[in-house]
């Protein structure tokens, strides 16, 4: 049975993790992607992780499979001019060039709608086009530091980036839900339009469960892998050497009827239970 983006057509010149992780969504939905690379050695993201026995990198393979590739020289004319000519019957055109690499090459939205007035050009970056941040370069690590994910990850006083690209992932459902959305308005009007999304922007939205931090202009303690709000949702030690990770409220008491305990429910409501559970949690 063909996926739902089946007969989409998708030129991408994605490169490293946010952009191909996006792509690749797309693709396992049935989209053709047509990849562009560089002609010297390919994508960039061929060389991070490879094997040097075989060549390969399972990296690159992950998010990448299931696309077709080109490789084109961007820099000069006649590469240019295959690249638009590819976006003439192709439904989306998808970068994360930093903001302002594509005009450069004279490939910007303006350049592919020329060529196709349906086109959707969709540009992912670490802080968007806007802004005192807007158009400056960025990674994963740097987007898990600015949003503040990294000071409420892991114990003590270091910061501590997650144990995966978690801004490039974030940002890559982000990126592709905001093209598949821009498909459905073109299906609506016949008109194609130009979308961006932003790592930092992506981890911002991801953290809206401690939004109050930002609100109350204070600092939330390490979590240690816990919620800001929820002091159940934790890693912790057991007596026979273990570790448990959980849990929830409607599991809370079965919980408790497994772990050792040296005491009872005190006195007061939830809420006070709540309460007394955040301060057992510390810093």
């Amino acid at each position: 049975m063909p996926g739902p983006l089946d007969r989409i057509r998708i030129l991408d010149f994605t490169i490293a993790q946010q952009g191909p992780y996006a792509t690749l969504f797309l693709a396992d939905m049935g989209a053709e992607v047509i990849k562009v690379e560089g002609r010297e050695r390919g994508e960039v993201g061929r060389l991070l992780g490879i094997d040097r026995r075989n060549g390969f990198s399972a990296y690159f393979l992950a998010i990448n499979r299931g696309k077709k590739s080109i490789k084109l020289d961007l820099k000069c004319e006649k590469g240019r001019e295959v690249a638009l000519r590819l976006a003439r019957d192709c439904d989306i055109v998808a970068h994360n060039f930093r903001p302002g690499v594509m005009e450069k090459l004279g490939l910007g939205y303006d350049a592919f709608r020329a060529v196709n007035p349906r086109v959707i050009y969709a540009g992912a970056s670490a802080f968007g086009t806007k802004g005192p941040l807007g158009r400056k370069p960025g990674n994963d690590i740097l987007a898990q530091a600015m949003s503040g994910l990294m000071s409420v990850t892991g114990e003590g006083d270091a910061p501590l980036p997650a144990g995966c690209a978690i801004a490039d992932h974030t940002a890559a459902l982000t990126f592709a839900l905001a093209i598949v959305s821009a498909l459905v308005a073109r299906e609506r009007t016949g008109v194609g339009q130009e979308i961006e999304c932003s790592l930092l922007g992506s981890m911002l939205a991801a953290q809206s469960w401690g939004d109050d931090v930002l609100r109350d202009d204070r600092r939330e303690p390490v979590a240690g892998g816990a919620r800001p709000h929820e002091s159940r949702l934790a890693v912790v030690d057991l007596p026979d050497g273990g570790r448990l990770a959980g849990g929830r409220r409607r599991r809370s008491g079965a919980l408790a009827r497994l772990l050792p305990r040296d005491r009872t429910r005190g006195p007061g409501d939830r809420r006070a239970l709540r309460q007394r559970r955040q301060a057992n949690k510390g810093p």
